[in-house]
């Protein structure tokens, strides 16, 4: 479904991909692991067009969208949650849904929007308790619901996640995995960038581990998981 070839993203001089390759397929969750400054936030930025490689390709669905603009790759069926959730904290709940289908057409809004928020409310009930609640005024977990169901809304194929349990408490982290979870079997195919290892590879299908901008181990998820250097590198074992 994605496919990832010798990619190279570069901030001024600095590069910060060097030469990763990966590949999802339909229906997978691929977990992305690895420190900060590994370039994970980096990839996804460079899959969602909010950056542009120098060198390299990414097909999506067989078509190259490389060279395309941020809305273009929404368009395409690419969204993504990112880091440190970034909702609109002026804006209602209901508003920073709304931008979420902004890419959709209007005739699309008219007909099916109450029905994307009620699929969107199965996942996050408590969303629409907070309907009139400005995001910023909303707990961290219920923030990181907000940024994922903004995600959602516009209707994507895949859906990349970035962090998703950063700063909140054990309890808000398994519940949203869980939720993670459903929404794959669902049919969504997710790419989840995450420093919780030991999480992102329970729930996932196959990783890959980057380091410096380059993916340095990539397996099937439980081979990861039982992996002697990646347990003492990133589970804390010794």
């Amino acid at each position: 479904m994605l496919k990832i070839d010798n990619l190279y993203t570069c901030y001024g001089n600095i590069e910060a991909l060097k030469g990763v390759s990966l590949e999802i397929g339909q229906g997978e969750i691929v977990a992305i692991i690895g420190a900060n400054g590994a370039g994970k936030s980096t990839m996804l930025n460079t899959i969602s067009g909010v950056l542009h490689p120098k060198q390299g390709k990414i097909e999506f669905i067989g078509k190259r969208i490389d060279n395309l603009p941020a809305h273009a790759v929404v368009e395409r069926g690419i969204s993504q949650a990112p880091e440190g959730r970034r909702i609109f904290p002026q804006l209602t709940v209901i508003e920073n849904l709304e931008m979420g289908a902004y890419s959709r057409n209007f005739k699309f809004q008219i007909s099916n929007f109450k029905s994307e928020l009620e699929k969107v409310f199965a996942y996050f009930p408590i969303l629409k308790e907070r309907l009139k609640q400005l995001g910023g005024t909303l707990s961290g977990g219920e923030q990181q619901m907000l940024a994922i169901a903004r995600a959602l809304m516009a209707h994507p194929k895949m859906l990349l996640l970035d962090e998703p349990s950063l700063g909140l408490a054990p309890m808000m982290v398994r519940k949203i995995f869980e939720i993670i979870k459903r929404i794959n079997q669902e049919g969504m195919t997710i790419l989840l960038v995450e420093q919780n290892a030991h999480a992102a590879l329970k729930l996932a299908n196959r990783g890959y581990v980057m380091e410096t901008g380059r993916v340095v181990m990539y397996d099937d998820a439980s081979a990861l998981l039982k992996n002697p250097q990646l347990r003492a590198a990133y589970l804390g074992e010794g």
